[in-house]
């Protein structure tokens, strides 16, 4: 089994009635893809969960998006 590198950044929050922002970011390791590869959103563009594309997602105002 490959072994899988993770980094974890925690950001601030930007105004004062807002929670820190966490990111999990994979790290290159033996499993990423090379640099130069082809794009996996071009090769797959649909959500494995919902099998729809970004704009059909994004067209949606389902409530679970954060209001700025």
């Amino acid at each position: 089994m490959t072994d899988l590198a993770f980094v974890v950044q925690k950001h601030a929050a930007r105004r004062l009635h807002q929670r820190a922002t966490w990111l999990l970011i994979k790290s290159r390791d033996a499993a990423a893809r090379p640099r130069g590869a082809s794009d996996i959103l071009v090769e797959q563009p649909l959500s494995v969960i919902s099998t729809r594309a970004i704009e059909e997602v994004s067209a949606v105002d389902d409530g679970l998006r954060s209001r700025e």
